[in-house]
């Protein structure tokens, strides 16, 4: 019984590929634990490519788009 249980969850388990978790500059800059100066910078509307250790001329309009909300997120008329 406790075999087919560990199979049938790894099968399930191995479906939820690619994982549900964030993935790219964004979450590598962060970190599993997401306590660094990084995330500061995020919760300060600080975030740039530059934070991320990123060139702003090799990214693309869905990360600029992001960046750019993040930033208005936390303006008083955001």
């Amino acid at each position: 019984m406790f075999r087919l249980l560990v199979e049938r969850n790894t099968k399930k388990l191995s479906m939820s590929k690619p994982p549900p978790f964030a993935t790219g500059p964004i979450a590598n800059a962060i970190g599993p634990y997401g306590d660094n100066s990084v995330v500061d910078d995020i919760l300060d509307s600080n975030i740039t490519y530059a934070t991320l250790g990123l060139d702003p001329h090799q990214n693309d309009a869905e990360l600029t788009a992001l960046l750019a909300s993040l930033k208005h997120a936390a303006t008083s008329s955001g």
